[in-house]
């Protein structure tokens, strides 16, 4: 499928943004950078908030292309945005909030599409109630759902789990990442949580000043040594794998392309894909099997390059172990008591506790 391509100049006060980029059609997309990167000033463009030249293009719409003259009003691009704060109306109940979406559509969803929304957003009971009577999470949960039910051509969503405290947070990033997999529409997540771009993220856009300094599949941006200096403590990979044995330790294997991985047990069914996140800081590295160890993962690799970290006490060493690599963080004086190069083989540990689901 065509992919969307955004290449826009925009500015907003004294800041300038600066993009060129294509980000997939369907699935994730998170824009992921530190505060004042202009994260959300590039939602802003392509929702023609603020003014801006260049192109905005997606596989069935164009909404912006300065050459040609055109630049579609905001109120006339399918679009659906979910801000901060849901910015419900108030004095309005849920059904009248969805309803008025239903109005300004062009094209709404069908009703069987609307129930299902209603359904795997867990709001079916709360359509006769103020959003003043609702929690934060049940009101970002309507916002979303109105966002849908317009049929929009893409899903801008800017920092929606901000306000919301971590239960509240965590639920409503299950509720996403389960949405998703029937969204076919390209979602661009404005974020600065990591723990946020690894549980929903299929593409990853680095901004910083207002350009663009990464546009690449989560599992390459993970590997990326300039992400990860910046990620700092929370750099590591994120790997999918399928859950395929359960032992009487409440542990799990989980199968994924650098081997078996044992992990705690979360509850979920055999057969469930997964998600891994390893973190660099937790995988050691040994030059001979580290057999005697009360370390459950243990795999033998290649070690594929060696980066300067955020520190300069410590490396980056990137492993690669079977079907893709892994990131270990160590120190300088492990490097050279090591003397590890690239093409050497190596062992890398790490706790099953440290694994992150």
């Amino acid at each position: 499928m065509t992919p969307l391509r955004i290449g826009v100049q925009c500015r907003n006060g004294d800041f300038g943004l600066n993009v060129d980029l294509r980000v997939p059609a369907s699935g994730v997309t998170v824009i992921w950078g530190a505060s004042g990167a202009g994260k959300s000033t590039l939602l802003n463009a392509l929702a023609g908030l603020i003014p801006a030249t260049g192109v905005i293009h997606g596989p069935h719409f164009t909404w912006l292309q300065t050459a040609e003259g055109i630049d579609v009003p905001t109120h006339q691009r399918r679009l659906g945005m979910v801000f901060q704060s849901d910015n419900l109306w108030t004095h309005c109940s849920v059904r009248a909030n969805l309803d008025y979406a239903l109005k300004r559509a062009p094209h709404p969803i069908a009703e069987s599409q609307r129930h299902a929304i209603l359904e795997m957003l867990k709001l079916g009971a709360c359509l006769d109630r103020k959003p003043s009577s609702l929690s934060l999470g049940e009101q970002q949960r309507v916002a979303l759902a109105r966002a849908l039910w317009i049929n929009p051509q893409a899903l801008l969503l800017d920092e929606p789990f901000s306000a919301l405290d971590q239960p509240l947070r965590l639920e409503l990033l299950a509720h996403l990442d389960a949405l998703k997999q029937r969204l076919t529409i390209p979602v661009l997540l404005v974020t600065h949580r990591v723990d946020e771009m690894v549980r929903l993220a299929d593409q990853v856009v680095v901004l910083d000043q207002g350009q663009v300094h990464a546009n690449l599949p989560l599992p390459a941006a993970m590997l990326d040594p300039a992400l990860a200096r910046r990620l700092g403590d929370e750099a590591g990979v994120v790997i999918g794998g399928t859950l395929r044995q359960r032992d009487d330790d409440h542990l799990v294997r989980i199968d994924c392309p650098i081997g078996p991985v044992w992990v705690r047990d979360m509850g979920s069914p055999l057969g469930e894909r997964v998600r891994l996140r390893l973190l660099a800081k937790d995988v050691s590295v040994s030059l001979v099997e580290p057999i005697d160890s009360s370390v459950q993962n243990r795999q033998a690799g290649i070690v594929e390059a060696i980066d300067d970290d955020h520190h300069p006490a410590q490396v980056l060493v990137r492993i690669r172990l079977q079907q893709t690599a892994v990131l270990a963080r160590i120190t300088r004086r492990a490097l050279r008591h090591l003397a590890l190069s690239p093409q050497q083989p190596v062992w890398v540990q790490f706790k099953s506790v440290a694994v992150l689901v």
